[in-house]
């Protein structure tokens, strides 16, 4: 079994210390209401198991009053004070019975309890988890709009590029969103960049941003230079990139420029 130490360990890695400390808290109620239940489940037995020695003493007692017509008085002091213990035990058997159903009304109150708790944590580290990604997804937009023009300046000779997010009309009126694009001059000419940003990109996905790219190039006319920039690039993402004419640059090129290289 784990130590209260132990169990709010655990929970420690999911939820905030306050509400670590409180779903122990109530995980160790419930672990005393169980012990409870269960030893006056065994003091109920008990009591059962006397109740019916009492109950065959009774009926010995009638069978015997049922054949010998005699008995003195003594035997009905003795059936008497029987009839009272019977009596006895069952009012301990009721109170057994109230004390159960009360602790079954305080265990559904702890588990009501355990699970707003649980619910409220989850849906907060739900909403604190979004927030992380879209925050760290803009901020990595961001340095890539600052980095890579001077990557592409060194490596494809591109000069005056600023990159900003776009919106592009296809055909059918359909309007696509790239992370970043803008135009630079390459030996005297407009070049269009797209480049879409990504943390971690497989095949998978890679296919799908090339197209994507792809279907915006079709409406645009002079050079256009496509580019994924994605802090961990799968091999299988390098492989559709380069099929698909898109130029795959890992972050860690274009965050330390002293480090340049194809």
């Amino acid at each position: 079994m784990l130590t209260r130490k132990q169990i709010e360990e655990k929970l420690a890695q999911v939820f905030s210390p306050a509400q670590a400390t409180a779903l122990t808290d109530i995980l160790e109620d419930l672990q005393r209401t169980e012990l409870e239940r269960a030893a006056e489940a065994r003091e109920l037995k008990q009591g059962l198991t006397a109740l019916t020695t009492e109950v065959r003493k009774l009926t010995n007692n009638m069978a015997e009053l049922a054949e010998a017509q005699r008995r003195t008085d003594q035997h009905v002091a003795e059936l008497a004070e029987a009839q009272r213990r019977t009596e006895e035990q069952l009012g301990v058997l009721d109170q057994r019975v109230a004390e159960l159903a009360e602790a079954q009304r305080r265990t559904d109150e702890s588990l009501a309890r355990l699970s707003q708790v649980v619910e409220i944590g989850f849906r907060e580290l739900r909403q604190a988890v979004g927030n992380l990604a879209n925050r760290f997804g803009f901020d990595l937009e961001e340095f890539v709009a600052a980095l890579l023009p001077p990557y592409l300046e060194k490596h494809l000779d591109i000069y005056g590029l600023k990159l900003e997010r776009r919106y592009f009309d296809l055909s059918g009126g359909q309007v696509e969103e790239v992370d970043l694009a803008g135009t630079g001059q390459r030996a005297g000419k407009p070049v269009m960049v797209l480049v879409e940003c990504r943390t971690t990109i497989r095949g998978s996905e890679a296919q799908r941003v090339v197209n994507k790219l792809q279907a915006i190039r079709a409406t645009l006319e002079g050079e256009v230079e496509m580019v994924i920039v994605a802090m961990n690039i799968h091999p299988t993402a390098k492989m559709v990139g380069e099929a698909g004419g898109v130029r795959m640059v890992p972050y860690s090129r274009i965050n330390r420029p002293d480090d340049f290289a194809e």
